[in-house]
């Protein structure tokens, strides 16, 4: 296993021949300099998580705690909205431009 600060070396050296990555790491870490091809698949899921000290959870007034769950919910449905914009607007023409061969699976 490599850390990802190791992986644009590794790519570059032959080290390694490929990866599995989420586009904003391949963007942040240059790794589009290095990389020929990128499969665009749903290998899995990418969550932003949130957590508290329960004790403190069952501490606070049940309005904050409606208020934790509310925005949670909202979180869920707007936080992956945005990450995926952010993933066709701001990362994939970053992978477009760098003459990288995009490989799209079928929906099957």
């Amino acid at each position: 296993a490599l850390s990802s600060a190791e992986v644009y070396e590794a790519l570059e050296r032959g080290t390694v021949d490929g990866m599995v990555s989420y586009p904003g790491t391949v963007v942040s870490r240059s790794l589009q300099d290095v990389l020929r091809y990128a499969t665009i698949g749903h290998f899995g899921a990418y969550t932003y998580d949130a957590y508290a000290n329960l004790d403190w959870f069952n501490s606070v007034p049940q309005e904050v705690r409606e208020a934790v769950h509310d925005s949670g919910r909202v979180f869920s449905v707007d936080g992956t909205k945005l990450a995926k914009d952010v993933q066709d607007d701001e990362y994939m023409p970053v992978f477009e431009s760098s003459g990288i061969e995009l490989i799209e699976l079928d929906k099957s």
